[in-house]
């Protein structure tokens, strides 16, 4: 049954990416909402084939990293700079920006994970997550990782989450019990990506715990946030030229522009959102 609770989570996650780029009040909040898309695209993506994740996932990241880096092509242009001063080699696994990892960071996770998850029992895929997840965040809070590997790490456990609660009736308790050893590790002094996920894991559980109903509107918005969340560095970039990005006003301003921007986009080029 459809959650429009999760729909609305969705959106507000988006718009919480948007409040961290524009580095406002409370960004760091915002940057929760990685962990929790991953966390929910991996819990109802699961039983969906490979195939079908490329194309939701990786044809968007394609034409994203087309747009994006035709953007960089015109701006050492302008600045009169060797193309190839706007490219780094990691954009081979990320695309041509970099908020754009978490799409194909998705499907090699459940391109490699997901047949372990379906091959062992649910006690013994909790294990092999349980020692994922702290080495992994162990790494991410004593080494320095190159991009992407910093990025995907920093997710990770919320991925491996995702296929915990996979299937799940009861969603509360995996949930809250990864939230609070979260919480534990940051008192250890693990701090880095810690907060995000125990953040992330906190309001999926709430959002699945008090449902709303799945209204249009609600459905709206959920599509919405893909779109969103690729397009808007894009139009931070642009109205940066015309206005000062320096206050939830202008805040607004972005997610308004993002959200019609994707509905435009969404019936010229539904593949691309």
């Amino acid at each position: 049954m459809r959650n429009g609770s999760v729909d609305l989570l969705r959106f507000v996650g988006a718009c919480g990416i948007i409040l961290f780029h524009m580095h406002l009040s409370w960004a760091w909040l915002g940057l929760a909402a990685l962990p929790m898309f991953v966390t929910l695209l991996v819990h109802y993506g699961a039983h969906q084939s490979l195939s079908y994740h490329i194309r939701r996932l990786l044809i968007p990241w394609a034409i994203w990293s087309l747009i994006y880096g035709l953007g960089k092509i015109a701006q050492a242009l302008l600045a009169n700079k060797p193309i190839l001063s706007e490219f780094e080699p990691w954009m081979v696994l990320t695309g041509s920006s970099l908020h754009l990892w978490f799409l194909p960071f998705s499907v090699l996770f459940l391109a490699v994970f997901r047949p372990i998850w379906c091959g062992v029992s649910p006690m013994i895929w909790i294990f092999i997550s349980s020692v994922i997840s702290l080495g992994v965040i162990w790494t991410v809070n004593t080494l320095s990782l190159p991009v992407p590997l910093a990025q995907w790490l920093s997710v990770l456990p919320a991925a491996c989450l995702g296929l915990i609660t996979t299937g799940k009736k009861q969603l509360f308790e995996p949930l809250i019990i990864f939230s609070l050893v979260m919480a534990g590790l940051i008192l250890l002094g693990w701090s880095n990506s810690t907060w995000q996920l125990m953040v992330s894991s906190a309001v999926i559980a709430i959002a699945f715990s008090f449902s709303l109903p799945a209204t249009e509107f609600f459905k709206s918005l959920s599509a919405l946030s893909l779109g969103i969340y690729l397009m808007h560095p894009l139009i931070i970039s642009i109205l940066n030229y015309a206005i000062p990005l320096a206050d939830l006003q202008s805040f607004g301003i972005v997610v308004l522009v993002s959200a019609v921007g994707t509905f435009i986009l969404s019936r010229l080029i539904p593949q691309a959102v």
